[in-house]
């Protein structure tokens, strides 16, 4: 009995080990966790931005997230009923458009409410910051998409089994 626990221990041990030797590392800092310098942080260094003016931005920020987050929830819900829609024993074409009309609903929705988000940032900003935050959002653009402030970009084909 005890040589029984003490192989499965030892297994377990010795596959916990495998596992955490296979994860990915770069360079000296293989296998060393690093973390994302935060979102505002970037942006205080990219436009160096005042306390106070990291303070407000911080206040949109955390607005525009809210409203993001609601409509992120809403377009995965839609997007979920579209794929049954695709997928159902009777192709009804009027409902498959009518829920791409609501995808695209809420899509404009997010888009302008990005835009606000951003008229808001520069209202804050210097000339100098202006025009340093305008070649961000420039050269950040929709073929970009990934690079916008701590996004993750897209790596490789995607997996519809995880969609």
């Amino acid at each position: 009995m005890n040589t029984r626990r003490f192989l499965t221990g030892l297994f377990l041990i010795l596959f916990t080990l495998s596992i955490a030797n296979a994860q990915p590392g770069q360079g000296k800092n293989r296998g060393q966790f690093q973390p994302r310098p935060e979102r505002g942080e970037r942006m205080t260094e990219l436009l160096d931005l005042t306390d106070a003016q990291e303070q407000q931005i911080d206040k949109i920020r955390l607005e525009h997230l809210k409203k993001m987050e609601s409509s992120r929830s809403e377009l995965q819900k839609l997007r979920s009923e579209y794929r049954l829609l695709l997928v159902a024993d009777s192709y009804d074409k009027n409902k498959v458009k009518q829920k791409l009309a609501e995808i695209g609903a809420v899509q404009e929705k997010r888009e302008l409410e990005k835009a606000d988000h951003f008229a808001e940032i520069r209202k804050i900003l210097t000339d100098e910051q202006k025009v340093k935050f305008d070649q961000f959002i420039l050269s950040h653009g929709p073929g970009e998409r990934g690079k916008h402030f701590g996004r993750r970009p897209h790596r490789g084909p995607r997996n519809w089994d995880n969609d």
